[in-house]
């Protein structure tokens, strides 16, 4: 069958699958009614029959029916039929307990301290966790599946993941460079002092990469190999090779930094999935039904694998740290590393309320004392550190807060490697913004408000010292925060934009009109709210942000791209200084020089909004209140850039006239004049399997480029006449 055959005949099979939209709107409003009476719906009159099995693919409507129904149910309508895309669910939810008030949209969040004995945090532990079973139930999912909660206390040792040993060391080259013990990195070691570091947001607090350099040496990661390269000025040589296989089988590295003579690699380690998915027959039907597994697998752990690199063609694990929970990012200054995860219990039927370990998150550290990439089995042990009861945080009983655990935890790199300290907050996060001294976690979630149902973030101040963290105060806000570029932290003032949207509905419903609007919010060292602006770029999406200075410039986008301007000089009272709207959006700014933003996005059809070619600006911001749009570039044949999402691909230097970035199948390198605007110097093809993702940097007068994929490659270039050098392919 061709393609478009079959795609006509999916469309009419899924399309006989779903209720008509008069049917869908009649049991809405007897769910509503049934809600508001407290009584329980004719179920006779229904077009579906109660079942416990979901008999369609769209499975997000399904959990978009949750959310509407849980959200419905505060306060208790005892049992309710709801229906939705062909199939109906009974939801009990009169066990669960009524919520408390919620916190007011703009108002302070509360952190409960947790006892010493973890008493409280079991108790709302257990009490969140129950009403999330009888929703499982409601939407007939079965119990949560199973996970491992650990059997040790609160130090232990265990055996240690496989590493490398005398049997499997690293892979060195053939040929070590004559000096690689005896030369260092940097200056001071005869490499380079000009050379490009990670794109970033804040000077000082640096980010994890794909790709780093130290001067000397590039450092490139792809998800199953760390790859050691000596620069050479510009005849690349690859001196080591470390499989993540031989550390532990299955696992991925996503991210390394370099500091000194230390290298951190970090990767998601275990793999739990709760449930599977078997294909049910019944009557001529075909649909697809979810099941426990029965062999979950492990809890994920974030894991930072911690070498010596002094001598760069032997890097020598020295420890490994291990912090329950998913990755949510991480950060590094100087030379501590600061983990940020999501901590995640499946299992309360294993929780047991006088054993910690069970529900608390903890931090195993691993230290290795072998040879090159490793030491033996016998060597390494693993300590586990539960977070200690006073550095827990529990959240107030509001949307945000979920049955997980946001986990923060500060390791020193450098000589000794040590942990510092773990602190975490029951409740859960997204995303997050890191200063020189504070982290801020962003929870998304939505809030009744009146009577309209509205997004909002909940902030928690996390104060980091040399590797020391401490839980602060939580705010909410009004809006979701895009990423970690819409929050800035400026004299003592966190200053955030948000995208709100708002349902304005008694039922707290997504039923009716549908509102947006883009707002800035100040907030002082207490998180108490100081400023805020509203009603701006009304339904129209947020599309990227940069704050210089006292400014904060943010790009919304429908058919056309603002570029707003506002002013925060004063933070009680922020002003809307310029709105300027030209064709297209950005999805990135970053600053180029004074009075100069430049843009990379996409050019659209100012009548319908359709994204085109990638696209460059730059815009003239020397003066905020009459902002232009200086010069333009459309680049032709290319249509998307890992850039466009992933700051940390492009490369931007105003010393050397550099702006680089990957696109579909080529790395393009433009250089910027302010008379004559952007010039191509350079297009590098990179349309090969193998070449996955691509980072350019350069070390003195030398452009390398690194590709990732299969294998690592890299090629060299002369500058500023990127003439080919070396390459190893």
């Amino acid at each position: 069958m061709e393609t478009k055959q079959f795609s006509d005949a999916y469309e009419q099979e899924m399309n006989s699958m779903m209720p008509d939209a008069a049917t869908v709107e009649n049991l809405i409003t007897a769910m509503d009614a049934a809600s508001q009476e407290g009584k329980v719906t004719d179920l006779d009159a229904l077009p579906y029959k109660s079942t416990t099995t979901r008999k369609t693919p769209h499975f997000w409507q399904e959990w978009s029916l949750k959310r509407r129904v849980t959200t419905a149910l505060i306060g208790g309508a005892g049992v309710l039929a709801a229906a939705t895309a062909g199939f109906v669910v009974f939801l009990n939810m009169t066990s669960i307990p009524v919520a408390p008030p919620v916190v007011p949209l703009d108002g302070k969040v509360s952190l409960q301290v947790a006892s010493p004995d973890y008493s409280n945090v079991y108790a709302v532990f257990a009490q969140a966790k129950e009403r999330e079973r009888q929703e499982y139930r409601g939407l007939g999912g079965g119990e949560p599946a199973n996970e491992y909660a650990g059997d040790g206390g609160v130090a232990m040792k265990e055996k240690a993941p496989a590493s490398p040993t005398d049997s499997n060391p690293v892979e060195t080259s053939a040929e070590p460079l004559a000096d690689e013990t005896a030369l260092g990195r940097g200056a001071e070691g005869g490499g380079s002092a000009d050379f490009s570091d990670t794109n970033i947001q804040v000077e000082g607090v640096q980010e994890g990469d794909i790709v780093k350099t130290d001067g000397r040496y590039l450092y490139a990661l792809n998800a199953e190999m760390l790859t050691v390269i000596a620069a050479r000025a510009g005849q690349p040589q690859i001196v080591a090779t470390l499989n993540i296989d031989d550390i532990e089988e299955y696992a991925h590295y996503s991210e390394l930094y370099v500091a000194d003579d230390r290298l951190v690699a970090i990767r998601e380690s275990g793999g739990f999935e709760p449930y599977l998915w078997r294909e049910v027959y019944e009557d001529g039907d075909i649909w697809n039904e979810r099941i426990d597994n029965p062999n979950p697998g492990t809890p994920p752990l974030v894991v930072a694998d911690i070498f010596d690199i002094g001598n760069p063609a032997q890097p020598h694990k020295l420890n490994s740290y291990r912090s329950t929970g998913n990755m949510v990012s991480s950060r590094m200054i100087g030379t501590v590393l600061y983990l940020a995860s999501n901590y995640y219990v499946y299992d309360f039927s294993r929780v047991k309320e006088n054993e910690p370990e069970t529900f608390v998150p903890f931090v195993e550290s691993e230290e290795s004392t072998g040879e090159a990439g490793g030491g033996s089995d016998d060597a390494d042990a693993a300590i586990r550190t539960l977070c200690p009861p006073n550095d827990i945080r529990i959240l107030p009983d509001t949307p945000e807060r979920r049955t997980s655990y946001s986990q923060v935890v500060g390791i020193d790199v450098s000589q000794e490697t040590t942990l510092v300290s773990q602190a975490s907050v029951l409740g859960g996060n997204d995303d997050l913004y890191s200063s020189f001294n504070n982290l801020y976690l962003l929870a998304y979630g939505e809030v009744r408000e009146g009577k309209s149902l509205e997004d909002a973030t909940t902030i928690t101040k996390v104060s980091l010292d040399k590797g020391q963290v401490s839980i602060g105060n939580s705010r909410r806000i009004p809006g979701a925060v895009p990423n970690q570029f819409f929050v800035d932290e400026s004299n003592g003032y966190l200053r955030v934009v948000t995208s709100h949207s708002q349902w304005p509905n008694e039922d707290y419903s997504r039923k009716g009109e549908w509102r947006m609007d883009t707002r800035v919010t100040v907030l002082d060292k207490n998180l108490q709210i100081v400023g805020k602006l509203a009603g701006l770029a009304e339904d129209e999406n947020l599309y990227s942000c940069r704050f210089i200075g006292d400014i904060a410039y943010f790009v919304t986008f429908m058919q056309v791209d603002p570029l707003f301007a506002v002013d925060l000089s004063d933070p009680t009272s922020p002003k809307l200084l310029n709105e300027l709207k030209v064709p297209g959006f950005s999805d990135y700014l970053h600053p180029w020089d004074d009075g100069l933003l430049l843009g990379l996005g996409n050019d659209a059809d100012e009548d319908t909004g359709w994204s085109k070619e990638l696209k460059l600006s730059m815009f003239d911001i020397s003066n905020p209140t009459k902002i232009s749009e200086k010069h333009t570039l459309i680049i032709e044949g290319h249509y998307s850039s890992e850039a466009s999402y992933e700051h940390h691909a492009i490369l931007v230097n105003r010393e050397k006239n550099l702006i680089g970035f990957p696109t579909d199948d080529a790395y393009l390198v433009y250089s910027y004049d302010e008379q004559s605007g952007f010039k191509q110097i350079a297009e590098i093809e990179t349309s090969s399997y193998d070449a996955l993702r691509q980072r350019g940097l350069f070390i003195d007068k030398v452009f390398y480029l690194v590709e990732l994929g299969k294998r690592v490659a890299v090629r060299s270039f002369s500058l500023p006449a990127f003439t080919p050098l070396g390459s190893i392919r």
